[in-house]
């Protein structure tokens, strides 16, 4: 589950009332300056994306079997990550 709270800590607003294989929080997320949250679905999972006022997650990213998650970096802008290679599993080089 996924909550925002105003900053006089009046009223906590759901974003996500979901289970841990959609919404995997201790692999971080990242507010975005459009309002958007993106954060890792799992470990070997998908990027997602949900509004910060809440619905129903979207899927950014799929992986290929031999790839593992990117984490979204600080900067909270989906543009700059959105469009990476993803790092292989098996140590070999893109191409």
């Amino acid at each position: 589950m996924l909550k925002k709270v105003r900053l006089d800590g009046v009223g906590a607003v759901t974003i996500i009332d979901t289970d841990h294989r959609e919404g995997s929080w201790d692999r971080g997320a990242s507010w975005g300056p459009g309002g958007d949250i993106v954060f890792a679905g799992g470990r070997l999972s998908e990027l997602m994306k949900v509004s910060s006022d809440g619905g129903t997650p979207e899927v950014l990213t799929t992986l290929d079997a031999d790839r593992r998650v990117a984490e979204p970096p600080l900067s909270s802008h989906p543009a700059e990550w959105r469009g990476r290679a993803l790092p292989r599993m098996d140590g070999r080089e893109h191409g």
